[in-house]
This record gives structure tokens, C-alpha cells and sequence, in this order.
């Protein structure tokens, strides 16, 4: 299990983004924010994906966020430079598997999978790289079924990320928020109003910050700008429930300040909110 990551630029948002299939909504829609913008196939047949990268890079993390590929979706990623291909992930599998132990004889059903318990719509699959390639493009493919009979995908990230090399301080507090209000009646019953929009937000304190990291926070983080769509994980390759619900698209809620705490020292507190 590795440090805390942050992902602050995304080169799948500048790239020129390709699919091999006549598609029902454009994959264009995977480079922006809204989430009523995804990108959605006509049919289940296997789907690829081409990303151009605006220039030659270094990459070592690709997720895919909002997406309704479900327990059986697989998903494989190439980096390519030129028409050579540098790294592969091969076939990967988008469920997290409840594992032996916490899945339920005679009440969960066999194959039961994280990624459908997680409330908001919160679908995430993400791999990370053994370590930075250098690639001017990846491509992705995929395959299998679902209910729906079509591919969905919201985002999709890749790019290179930051991990502190001192990690977060404990406490780091994730609060999963609700819109709905209590309001009692004059008959003294409780009425929930609203209620139907549900997000994440993360504080964290970084209490040990060398110089080079506090350089990568302010010439990543904070020239993203707070507008940016971050990728945000605390746990990441931890696995199953953990990592998914710790990992989310996101966007910082306060401007970034950092104290010099003492020689070669630095602290700083990061606030993040999804998007």
C-alpha cells in the first residue's frame, strides 16, 4: 500500500480522444466535469478507445469514473508510443470482489461486489503503474456485459501522481454529505426535505513536508487551480471497500496555505470535495 496519491493533472482532458465504434453519446464527453456528460456506447460489443496525448508524458496511474461496466467488465490498457506499445496492463477485472470472510453464505449473492454497494454513484476503476512510463498515448479496451446493454464512462483520468514521502497524519476525516434537512411538524413528526444528492468530502493534515514535496504541491496542486477535477486517493492498491470508498474525483475547497513549522519542515491542510 503506497502513500497518499494525488493525480492534479489530467492528460486524458488536453488529449484527442478516438473510439473505434459509432457511439450513442461522444467519448469527448470523458474530458469534462458534468456529470450528465459521459460517454456512452451503442451496443456491447468490445469498445476501444484511442487517446493522443498533446505531448510525450509520463504516466503512471489510468481510472475510469462514473461507469456502469459492472461485476463482469474488463477493462485493458496499453500505453503506446508511436504505434508501439510500452506497457500493458492486460485484462483487467472492474469488480472488487467481496471477499471470504465478509461475504454472507445464503444472504449475499455469489459475487457479490463492492462497486454496487457504494452509495452516490461512486464507480471507480483504477489501476496504477508499477512505475512512470513515458508514452504519447494509451489505448483502452473493453468488454463485457451488463443489464443495460451499453458501456457508460464518465471521466477518465491518467497522468502522473503525487505521493508525499512522508504520508498524511492519522485522523484524516471523509464524510459522506446529504443535502436532505430535518424539519419537525407542528404535529411534532420529522419530515426529511430533499435528500436525493449524497458526495464525499476529505480533510487531511500533511504535518511533514519535505522541500521537494512542498515544490510538487505548489506547482501541481495549486497551479491546477481550484476549478480542477483532482484525482484523490488515500488508500491506494489497499483493495476492495477501502480503496474505493478513500478514492474519488474531487476538487479542493480552500486555497492552499503551508506554515514553516521548523528547519526543512513544512505543514499544510488539504480539503477536497467531489465533484
Amino acid at each position: 500500500m503506497s502513500n497518499l496519491r494525488i493525480l492534479a493533472n489530467n492528460l486524458h482532458d488536453s488529449a484527442t480522444v478516438t473510439v473505434d465504434k459509432a457511439a450513442a453519446l461522444p467519448v469527448e464527453y470523458t474530458q469534462d466535469s458534468v456529470r450528465s456528460h459521459v460517454w456512452r456506447s451503442a451496443d456491447q460489443q468490445v469498445q476501444k478507445i484511442t487517446v493522443t496525448l498533446a505531448s510525450v508524458s509520463f504516466i503512471d496511474c489510468v481510472a475510469l469514473a462514473r461507469h456502469n461496466l459492472g461485476a463482469s467488465g474488463v477493462v485493458k490498457i496499453e500505453l503506446l508510443m508511436g504505434e508501439d506499445v510500452v506497457h500493458t496492463s492486460g485484462d483487467i477485472s472492474m469488480a472488487m470482489i467481496v471477499p471470504a470472510g465478509v461475504w454472507r453464505a445464503g444472504i449475499d449473492p455469489w459475487g457479490a461486489t463492492y462497486n454496487e454497494r457504494m452509495p452516490g454513484g461512486s464507480e471507480l476503476g483504477i489501476y496504477w503503474l508499477p512505475g512512470p512510463v513515458q508514452a504519447d498515448g494509451y489505448r483502452l479496451t473493453i468488454s463485457g456485459s451488463n443489464p443495460d446493454r451499453y458501456f457508460e464512462i464518465g471521466r477518465i483520468f491518467s497522468g502522473l501522481s503525487f505521493a508525499p514521502s512522508v504520508n498524511m497524519n492519522w485522523g484524516c476525516q471523509v464524510r459522506w454529505v446529504e443535502s436532505g434537512e430535518h424539519v419537525r411538524t407542528e404535529g411534532q413528526s420529522l419530515r426529511t426535505i430533499g435528500g436525493g444528492d449524497l458526495w464525499r468530502e476529505f480533510d487531511l493534515k500533511l504535518d511533514w513536508i519535505t522541500e521537494e514535496d512542498r515544490q510538487r504541491l505548489v506547482t501541481e496542486v495549486v497551479k491546477a487551480g481550484l476549478g480542477a477535477d483532482l484525482l484523490v486517493s488515500l488508500y491506494p492498491q489497499s483493495g476492495g471497500l477501502r480503496e474505493l470508498e478513500h478514492t474519488m474525483i474531487c476538487r479542493r475547497v480552500q486555497s492552499f496555505s503551508h506554515s514553516h513549522s521548523h528547519v526543512r519542515n513544512w505543514q499544510a491542510s488539504l480539503e477536497f470535495r467531489e465533484v
